[in-house]
């Protein structure tokens, strides 16, 4: 098994903090916001995810999260290529400007998922260069079979928890 933790790519919160790079002008007070919304794409064991890995390697179809590698469920809508969609509000109840929220149903759960080697996530940004932001590993395989799975994002500073 290749994975071995779970982590933010420095390359996303490196040009995300400085405001530079591939996110430049995308945090700056006024400018406007586009991303709306985040993709998750499940993987097998037969990645190796690289937290320092370079924004071109880190994004979904590159690198080590090629589509070979990708984990689907072959039930219609279930769980297709490219992951599911989680929408983004930039609601924060404690006031903080361009800080993203994943809004309620939470837990997400998607029912009817029939899959097997699923061992961990690449969470990106498909309406920008389908640029990778964080990779979770489920500490094994994940196997279901007409099941539902589940996803539920923690409250801040932010985490995740992935069940069946």
């Amino acid at each position: 098994m290749a994975w071995g933790g779970s982590a933010v790519f420095t390359s996303w919160a490196f040009s995300a903090v400085s405001n530079t790079g591939f996110t430049k002008g995308r945090w700056a007070t006024g400018a406007p916001q586009v991303m709306q919304r985040l993709r998750l794409a499940l993987f097998n064991d037969q990645v190796t995810p690289d937290r320092t890995a370079g924004a071109a390697s880190a994004a979904y179809g590159q690198g080590t999260w090629t589509r070979d590698r990708e984990v689907t469920s072959p039930a219609a809508g279930a769980w297709p290529d490219g992951g599911i969609f989680f929408p983004l509000t930039d609601a924060d109840p404690a006031g903080q400007p361009y800080k993203y929220l994943f809004p309620q149903p939470n837990p997400f759960t998607v029912p009817g998922v029939t899959m097997a080697g699923a061992c961990g996530d690449l969470l990106y940004d498909p309406d920008f260069a389908y640029l990778g932001q964080a990779f979770h590993d489920y500490g094994g395989t994940v196997n279901i079979t007409d099941g539902t799975f589940t996803v539920t994002w923690a409250s801040p500073p932010g985490c995740i928890a992935i069940g069946v």
